[in-house]
């Protein structure tokens, strides 16, 4: 398979010999979104950045999380923060037509599986027939998986490590304007979770090719929520045990086979 460069045809090998062979560098700009005074998890994700060998400061930005006091026809006042920080992150790169955005929430854990994958992953990205890639997921049910990304319209819960395609942005960033619009429970959607809400534009736009990576290749720490919080969580010396006992929990799980 070929394809006509400026001095005739060009390899899909030689195309993809010129591809950067880090996904950080692929993307015009990865965001990680975090509140401002959850100074834990930026710590914890900067940790994670320099173990997966993401050190390109100019590439990484760490976004200030919006936070609400008012719930506003969302689920919760998280929800609706959460909503709006994402969509704050669309318009950001609409306005700077970026031609494709990787967003992180501050509580991922990247898998090590990710450095050895990254040239197959940029390979199929630089195809360009995508919308949303999400290389972190919640153990959607994929049939016959087809390393390292596999085409998937079912539901994908979660946004703590997904890329969006530049030619969808504006049209993502027109779609979540118009859930915001909207009264809850709008049969078109309304007030919701920014994952539903992306997941609402994906049924209705099912031209838009949703990839996700297999294996995963990011999960979420275990942390205190700033989205749905457990009543203990409220209670300052339970909150801090139940901290600590997430850590533990999620140590454990990245280290079992």
């Amino acid at each position: 398979m070929t394809e006509l460069g400026v001095d005739g045809p060009t390899s899909v090998a030689a195309i993809e010999q010129r591809l950067p062979k880090r996904l950080l560098k692929y993307f015009d700009r990865t965001f990680v979104v975090n509140l401002a005074h959850r100074t834990d998890r930026r710590r914890e994700m900067e940790a994670e950045l320099v173990k997966a060998g993401w050190t390109d400061a100019e590439r990484v930005e760490f976004f200030p999380a919006y936070k609400f006091d008012d719930a506003a026809g969302f689920p919760g006042v998280g929800a609706r923060g959460c909503f709006v920080s994402h969509l704050a992150i669309l318009k950001r790169a609409q306005r700077e037509r970026m031609r494709s955005v990787l967003v992180l929430e501050d509580d991922l854990a990247i898998s090590p599986l990710l450095q050895a994958s990254e040239a197959a992953l940029i390979a199929r990205l630089a195809r360009d027939d995508w919308a949303f890639t999400y290389f972190g997921h919640s153990d959607p049910e994929i049939l016959e998986p087809t390393p390292p990304l596999t085409p998937f319209a079912g539901p994908v819960t979660c946004l703590h490590f997904y890329a969006l395609r530049g030619e969808y942005i504006g049209r993502l960033v027109d779609f979540l304007e118009l859930v915001l619009s909207r009264q809850p429970g709008d049969p078109l959607g309304g007030p919701m979770h920014v994952d539903g809400a992306l997941h609402t534009y994906r049924q209705q736009n099912p031209h838009a090719l949703t990839l996700v990576a297999t294996p995963n290749l990011g999960t979420q720490r275990s942390s205190r929520s700033d989205i749905s919080t457990a009543w203990f969580d409220k209670v300052p010396v339970l909150g801090t045990a139940a901290g600590l006992y997430r850590r533990a929990k999620g140590l454990r799980t990245r280290s079992s086979p």
